[in-house]
């Protein structure tokens, strides 16, 4: 007999939910660890245990314990309905494997849970990479921890990391680059953005210095920042009106503004690597709608000889206008002409 086969003949609670998990392991690692994630919330919020403690009976729960689960994941303001209707899915995923193996449980009831929910899922609106380095700047000027604001969405910007996960990383989990002298990477085998480790996560040492000087040792459970959930969106709202943004954005619009300039930069490759995303098709979501590139540039094809009627003077204007990735090269090109001189 298979050593595994033990686990299973003993028939413990414990055991089927490991089971259930390396299950899931096999095909997604990072589904097995929200998975588990979620389970481990769920049973010591409703028995107030951990999962190797429970017993069948634990695990006979009716619907008002279910629905009161729900309210209080609802009612945290941490989680959107859908993010609930996710957590809700991996338990449903529990009890049905249960189920299966013959355990006396209610899996119906997960569905009409969630089914209650409704979609509050909005499309976030589009912010570019300037106009979130000018909410940034605007930051300065507010009236209650300005320069944390202003750290908190340099570092969204530079990292793409989700709200829930930002306000989580610690002072612990930052460590010095392995090869560049003037970056530092933010990982941690705790920290999580939406199901995947928060790993390799470069930032400038610059921002490194700005989240020291955040330092405080007050901070909750050793956390950087000390805005609440509720608080970013409203704050972004606020700033980008200030800066002549009149779309309708949120905290997550920075995290576009990350991916899409990433991919202006450097293609859709790096566009995913920098929203850490599965698959393409989920960083093309995030990509800002423009016309097709190659027909636009067709059609705005000009001499070249009309830089030469340009002055000097209106040549550094507009040099100094470009924005954007077209900037960035431009400011990269300049660089590598002084460096050769």
């Amino acid at each position: 007999m298979l050593p595994n086969i033990a686990l299973m003949n003993n028939k413990s609670v414990y055991g089927y939910i490991q089971t259930f998990i390396q299950t899931y392991a096999e095909d997604s690692k990072n589904t097995a660890i929200s998975y588990e994630r979620n389970i481990k919330q769920f049973f010591r919020l409703v028995c107030n245990k951990d999962l190797n403690e429970l017993t069948k009976e634990d695990i006979n729960i009716d619907m008002a314990t279910l629905m009161q689960y729900r309210n209080f994941l609802k009612g945290s303001g941490k989680y959107k309905n859908s993010t609930i209707k996710q957590n809700i899915e991996s338990i449903r995923s529990l009890y049905k494997y249960l189920k299966g193996n013959r355990f006396d449980v209610n899996v119906e009831m997960f569905s009409e849970a969630a089914k209650k929910l409704k979609d509050d899922r909005v499309n976030v609106g589009f912010l570019s990479f300037d106009e979130t380095l000018k909410i940034a700047e605007a930051a300065k000027y507010e009236k209650h921890k300005s320069e944390e604001k202003r750290t908190l969405i340099l570092l969204a910007l530079t990292t793409s990391i989700r709200k829930d996960a930002i306000l989580k990383i610690k002072y612990e989990n930052i460590r010095p680059h392995d090869k560049e002298k003037d970056m530092y990477v933010i990982e941690s085998d705790e920290l999580f953005d939406k199901g995947s480790m928060v790993k390799d996560k470069e930032i400038p040492s610059f921002i490194y210095d700005m989240l020291l000087s955040l330092s405080n040792e007050e901070q909750p459970k050793g956390f950087i920042f000390s805005i609440s959930y509720n608080t970013i969106n409203s704050v972004i709202k606020r700033l980008a009106k200030q800066i002549g943004v009149i779309r309708s954005v949120s905290f997550h619009s920075i995290k576009r503004a990350g991916v899409d300039y990433a991919n202006e930069i450097a293609g859709l490759h790096a566009a995913q690597m920098q929203g850490g995303h599965k698959s393409p098709e989920t960083t093309a979501r995030y990509i800002h709608n423009r016309v097709n590139v190659v027909a636009k540039a067709m059609n705005d094809t000009i001499d070249n000889s009309i830089f030469d009627e340009l002055s000097r003077d209106e040549m550094l204007i507009l040099l100094k206008s470009m924005e954007n990735g077209a900037g960035m090269q431009l400011r990269k090109k300049a660089q590598e002409i002084i460096d050769g001189r």
